[in-house]
């Protein structure tokens, strides 16, 4: 009896609770996902600017300097080129890991039915409740909604 309820592989039954567990699932969740690849581009940014500095160097057969102590002005080549690139470089130098918040928005429209929409990553200062509270009120007010107008909140 079981079986009938349940039915085969790809019965609406074994659909949804395929979609349930991909949901729960918290490397499938759409968030650790965007989260995941914002930190694959940070270190990827970081690789390519030391790539870039060791290439520049081997080409020039200068890869090391005489004083590589803390205080030297003059430290070897390959960590002034880096310096040099970072401070030239917006994408290298702002490459820091910070907390982010996903924003979306979930609505019912005219004809009724369920609509979300992602509008985007915010950097946060911090994740405690005022924090992420103070970034949800920037954002209705950046689109004119009013916080009355909430009848749920989802946090994950």
């Amino acid at each position: 009896k079981f079986d009938t309820h349940v039915g085969a592989h790809s019965t609406a039954h074994n659909q949804a609770r395929r979609n349930c567990k991909a949901l729960m699932n918290k490397k499938q969740h759409i968030q650790t996902i965007i989260c995941r690849q914002s930190t694959r581009q940070e270190y990827r940014t970081h690789l390519n600017a030391l790539v870039d500095c060791v290439r520049f160097l081997l080409r020039q057969k200068a890869f090391r300097g005489n004083d590589e102590s803390e205080h030297s002005k003059n430290q070897d080549n390959f960590l002034e080129l880096l310096k040099f690139l970072g401070n030239n470089n917006k994408d290298i130098n702002n490459a820091t890991f910070k907390e982010q918040m996903a924003e979306a928005l979930r609505f019912v429209n005219i004809e009724g039915c369920v609509i979300e929409r992602f509008i985007g990553i915010v950097h946060v200062s911090s994740t405690t409740s005022l924090s992420l509270k103070m970034e949800i009120e920037a954002l209705f007010s950046k689109y004119g909604l009013s916080l009355s107008s909430i009848l749920g909140q989802g946090y994950d």
